[in-house]
């Protein structure tokens, strides 16, 4: 669930999720902090949801790293980022579609996550991605985006998600869902994940996700 920290509207409808959603969380925002040590309670995975420069006419927010950046002003704001977001594991990439298909940048940013120990979920918010080169590369585990559930953001449009969902996974054998911490969507995950549970899926972390891949 991506775009969690700027409020606490929807906080209830994403503790009831408990441990079968992964916590997206924006950097150096008011509730960053807040959602990172909620996972203490409800077992849920956190990650960092790093603002990278992008090609669209908006600004990801604050913690935002550019290429423009020194490689010194990189690691910083990376650090910096992550400080704001207690409990992490991995990163995934909020916007950037500049960011992630620089290879330069993405370089420093994923061994540096390498170092840490942590994890990169490409949100691939662009065909360009190097992420999966870069990681590959170097030898950082990375997971890639398999469907975007809320890009219109309606209750039958979400439903419409989750079906081309379990057919990814069940082609595939899994696939990784990316929403929004936005009140449609946990209303609908909250029927729908134990609907696919009866179904006979199984909602797992992004950590046993890549454990399965190693496997």
């Amino acid at each position: 669930i991506d775009d969690i920290g700027y409020h606490l509207r929807d906080r209830d409808r994403l503790a009831a999720l408990s441990d079968k959603v992964t916590y997206a969380i924006l950097p150096l925002l008011p509730y960053s902090r807040y959602f990172g040590n909620l996972s203490r309670t409800t077992g849920a995975e956190i990650i960092l949801h790093l603002p990278l420069d992008t090609t669209q006419d908006k600004v990801p927010g604050r913690g935002l790293i550019v290429d423009t950046m020194t490689p010194e002003d990189i690691l910083a704001m990376l650090a910096r980022d992550l400080d704001s977001v207690p409990n992490h594991v991995g990163v995934n990439n909020h916007m950037g579609s500049r960011g992630t298909a620089n290879r330069a940048m993405m370089t420093i940013i994923l061994k540096d996550l390498k170092q840490r120990g942590l994890f990169f979920l490409d949100s691939y918010t662009t065909p360009d991605s190097v992420v999966p080169s870069v990681a590959r590369e170097i030898g950082l585990p990375f997971l890639a985006r398999g469907i975007f559930l809320d890009n219109e953001d309606s209750k039958p449009a979400i439903l419409a998600q989750l079906k081309q969902l379990r057919q990814v996974a069940r082609e595939k054998g899994n696939a990784v869902a990316i929403g929004h911490y936005r009140t449609n969507t946990l209303e609908v995950l909250a029927s729908e994940i134990p609907a696919m549970e009866d179904e006979g899926f199984l909602i797992i972390t992004l950590q046993e996700m890549l454990e399965i891949q190693r496997d």
